[in-house]
């Protein structure tokens, strides 16, 4: 039992300002994720989308009562977020052993509507990704980003994924208007991620609709977030995705878990009362819960609700993680905040799951470096 490893299963890059205006073919460059000096700030743009202030992609660093929008990168950005020797002294400084690593302006990428300009952002950033945590390969590990509805592109890029040393990749968690996961035409694309042993996350703040950001949107939606993680749970559990994909794990990132005891005990009565009526609706040969805990995992990063709520979901469903660098980052006192949200509420079996062994057997990590 590994009771004093700390894994963070949430934790991002941030990619470096000219990663697509070098990484992507010439005739797209004019388009993606660029840095513009304003007079009061700098800013990332591209077209169609809307990307973070750049304020906030290092907002761990501040207080409540300083967090703003408006910075400057060289002043604001975290050289942990895209210098891979610069993180492991910032993991170190926190305690974490091991991080996996989600994308921070990629994460808004996923409204672009021009596909072969996705597909092309995309590309470039899984290379990065994977050249990043090739650095310290003990230590950091890369989810790469997919896109379902090119599902021959998205099955390439799963092999490229395995090729190049990453150990998850992801999907949005928000799809297109009038696309649902469990229909069967992407069953090629979850074969192909179940036949490579990867993970399959949806993180939070990804979807296909209209892109939003911190300038724009209600902050107060955040409470919602979790809402579109049970949904994709709900559809993907009661279509009888996981009977014909059994081996598949689907992860969702940055979604909370509190909510998962409710949640759980709803989906299993709903199967109970209602499966020998409705099975063309309800397909799954198994209670929720149980493909829950065999199928399906989700982090926080805060909530004591988690560890509490962790012997009646299942401790092996349910991953700590520290959100480096981000605005609500536990960074760099995650060593207090697991203690007193993680810790306080867990058996030390339990606690071990959380922070470490989930990790572990999830992403098939045989051994990591111990931060110094």
């Amino acid at each position: 039992m590994t009771t004093d490893v700390v894994m963070s299963a949430d934790s991002h890059v941030i990619e470096p300002h000219d990663l697509w205006t070098e990484g992507v073919p010439e005739r797209f460059r004019s388009r993606v994720p660029h840095l513009v000096r304003e007079e009061e700030t700098d800013r990332i743009v591209a077209e169609g989308l809307m990307m973070p202030p750049v304020g906030l992609l290092a907002g761990c660093a501040r207080a409540d009562d300083e967090v703003r929008l408006e910075g400057r990168w060289e002043e604001d950005v975290f050289r942990g977020g895209y210098d891979a020797d610069e993180r492991i002294r910032d993991m170190d400084r926190d305690g974490v052993a091991a991080e996996i690593l989600y994308p921070t302006l990629g994460l808004q990428l996923y409204p672009q509507p021009d596909d072969d300009l996705l597909v092309a952002m995309l590309e470039a950033y899984n290379t990065w990704l994977a050249g990043f945590a090739a650095r310290h390969p003990r230590r950091l590990y890369g989810v790469g980003m997919l896109l379902p509805e090119r599902i021959d592109w998205s099955v390439q890029e799963v092999k490229r994924s395995v090729d190049a040393g990453l150990r998850g990749v992801m999907v949005p968690s928000i799809p297109p208007e009038g696309v649902s996961y469990w229909n069967e035409e992407f069953d090629p694309l979850w074969a192909a991620i179940e036949d490579s042993g990867l993970p399959l996350s949806m993180h939070a703040s990804t979807s296909r609709l209209k892109p939003t950001n911190f300038d724009t949107r209600n902050p107060t939606d955040i409470v919602f977030y979790p809402v579109s993680a049970q949904y994709q749970f709900r559809d993907m559990i009661f279509s009888g995705l996981f009977e014909r994909f059994p081996r598949l794990v689907v992860i969702s990132a940055e979604n909370d878990a509190g909510w998962l005891g409710h949640f759980l005990e709803r989906m299993d009565s709903t199967y109970q009362r209602n499966y020998r009526m409705k099975p063309d609706v309800i397909r799954c040969k198994r209670p929720p819960s149980e493909i829950f805990r065999t199928n399906c995992a989700v982090t926080f990063t805060k909530e004591a609700s988690a560890a509490v709520v962790a012997p009646l979901a299942g401790a092996e469903a349910i991953m700590w993680g520290s959100d480096y660098p981000h605005h609500s980052s536990t960074w760099p006192h995650s060593a207090t905040v697991i203690e007193t949200s993680v810790r306080r509420w867990s058996t030390p079996e339990n606690a071990a799951k959380i922070l470490c062994e989930n990790v572990m057997r999830i992403y098939h990590l045989d051994q990591v470096d111990q931060p110094s």
